[in-house]
C-alpha cells in the first residue's frame, strides 16, 4: 500500500524539518544523508569529520520541564492516594491530573530529542492524539470485555491479551492517519510523536477507570500505577519509531520491519503485565493489601514504585534504540551518544 508521491516528500512539516544534506552523525570520518525527515544509510566515509564532542553536565534532567511533570505528578498521585480521606470518587477525581502531568512529561522527554525547541507540532499532535487515544481506548475496552478472560486465568494469557489488543488499538488510528493523510502524517518524528500522545490520551483513560472501579480500601494500591501508566507511551513509541522510518524510507504502510516492530511493543506489553499480575497476586489471597495500617502501606507503595520505576527506566532505554534513529541533524550535535543514530537498515 502506497502512501506518499515524490512531489509529497518534500511538502511534509516543510518548516519544521531540518534541510536535506550530509551531516555528520556521531562517529569519528563519518557523515550520513538526512532527506529532511529521516537519516538514509550508508553512511559516508569523511576523513576530515571529526567526533561530535558532548558537553556533560551533572543531572542534566533537573533542568528539563518533562523530569518535573513526572517527578511532581506521580508525588501528587502518591500523597492524595494515600492521604486523602474522603469517598473513593472524589478521591479518584483528586488524584487523576497526577496521571495526566505524569504521562505529559514522557511525551515531552521524547519531543525534545525529535524536534527542536519550540518547533514541534504540539497542536497537531494534541488534537489527533487525544481522538486516536480515546477511540483506542474505547475499542480496546470493548473487545477486551468481549473475549472476557477471567482474572483467575493464567498470568501469561492475561498478559498476551493486554499487550495483542492494547497495542493493537493504540497504533489502529496513527497507521490509518499515516496511510490516508501522508502528507501531513507521513514524517517519522511526527509519527512518532502522535503515537506518544495518543498513549498517554490511553494511559490516562485507563488510569481513569481504574480510579473509578476502586473501592476506598483499595484506592492506595494504585498509587504505583502512575509510572506503570507511562509504560504505554515507551512501548508503542518504539513500534512507531520503526513502523514510520520504515514506511517512509519503502514508501509504502505495511513492512516487515513495521510488522517487528508492532510485534516488539506486544511482546513488551505482554511480558510486563504477566509478570506484574503474577507478583500481585503473591500473598494476597488472603490480605488483599487492604488490611494493612498506614505505614505499611506507605512501605508497600514505595517498593512497588521502586520496582516499577526501574522497569520504566529499562522501557526507556530500550525504546531509545529505536527512536534515536530520528534525532535530526540539528540535535545530534547536542545529544548524548545514547541519543545519536546508529542509522539502522529499517525499510531499506
Amino acid at each position: 500500500m502506497t502512501f506518499m508521491s515524490d512531489a509529497a516528500d518534500r511538502s511534509a512539516e516543510s518548516v519544521l524539518a531540518d534541510g536535506a544534506g550530509s551531516y555528520p552523525f556521531g562517529p569519528v570520518a563519518a557523515t550520513a544523508h538526512w532527506d529532511g525527515q529521516a537519516w538514509q544509510p550508508p553512511r559516508i566515509v569523511t576523513p576530515q569529520q571529526t567526533e561530535l564532542k558532548y558537553r556533560r553536565t551533572a543531572l542534566p534532567f533537573l533542568g528539563h520541564l518533562w523530569f518535573w511533570l513526572v517527578f511532581f505528578g506521580t508525588g501528587y498521585t502518591v500523597a492524595t492516594l494515600l492521604y486523602t480521606e474522603s469517598n473513593p470518587s472524589v478521591t479518584g477525581l483528586v488524584s487523576w491530573p497526577g496521571f495526566v502531568a505524569a504521562l505529559t512529561g514522557v511525551v515531552l522527554l521524547l519531543s525534545r530529542h525529535l524536534y527542536p525547541p519550540r518547533q514541534a507540532p504540539y497542536f497537531v499532535v494534541l488534537w489527533w492524539g487525544i481522538m486516536a487515544g480515546t477511540a483506542a481506548f474505547v475499542i480496546a475496552l470493548l473487545v477486551e470485555l468481549a473475549v472476557d478472560l477471567s482474572v483467575d486465568s493464567p498470568a501469561a494469557l492475561l498478559g498476551l491479551q493486554a499487550g495483542l489488543i492494547e497495542e493493537t488499538s493504540k497504533l489502529l488510528f496513527p497507521v490509518l492517519m499515516l496511510s490516508l493523510g501522508s502528507s501531513r502524517f507521513g514524517s517519522p518524528r511526527l509519527g512518532v510523536l502522535l503515537v506518544a500522545a495518543t498513549s498517554a490520551t490511553f494511559g490516562a483513560a485507563e488510569a481513569a477507570l481504574y480510579l473509578a472501579n476502586a473501592s476506598a480500601e483499595e484506592l492506595w494500591t494504585l498509587a504505583p500505577r502512575t509510572l506503570g501508566e507511562m509504560s504505554h507511551v515507551l512501548w508503542t513509541a518504539t513500534a512507531a519509531a520503526v513502523v514510520w522510518l520504515a514506511a517512509w524510507r519503502r514508501k509504502k504502510v505495511i513492512t516487515l520491519a513495521g510488522l517487528i516492530g508492532w510485534g516488539l511493543a506486544v511482546a513488551m506489553h505482554a511480558g510486563n503485565d504477566a509478570v506484574f499480575v503474577q507478583l500481585s497476586r503473591v500473598g494476597t489471597e488472603d490480605s488483599g493489601f487492604t488490611t494493612f495500617d498506614f505505614m505499611a502501606q506507605l512501605a508497600i507503595v514505595g517498593g512497588w514504585i521502586s520496582l516499577v520505576g526501574l522497569v520504566v527506566v529499562v522501557w526507556f532505554l530500550l525504546s531509545r534504540i529505536a527512536i534515536r534513529e530520528l534525532v535530526p541533524p540539528s540535535l545530534v550535535q547536542v545529544s548524548s551518544r545514547g541519543w545519536r543514530p546508529r542509522l539502522r537498515s529499517w525499510g531499506t
